[in-house]
């Protein structure tokens, strides 16, 4: 998947109204696997293999 594709699958996933989910955790959970399957290549193996210390989260702010 090019970033090109990726990035409309995530526009759409965030801003679809017809894409219900339980609770909007769900919509932000499903994007980061998303992300991550295009990042391995979506190679299983290697995505099943990631653990939290593998995972570095930042948060950015506005403007920077």
């Amino acid at each position: 998947m090019r970033a090109e594709d990726e990035f409309e699958l995530l526009k759409t996933l965030y801003t679809s109204p017809e894409i219900l989910l339980d609770h909007e955790r769900h919509r932000v959970e499903l994007a980061l696997i998303l992300q991550l399957a295009g990042i391995t290549g979506n190679r299983p193996a290697a995505l099943l293999a990631l653990t939290y210390e593998n995972v570095k989260v930042t948060v950015q702010e506005d403007g920077l």
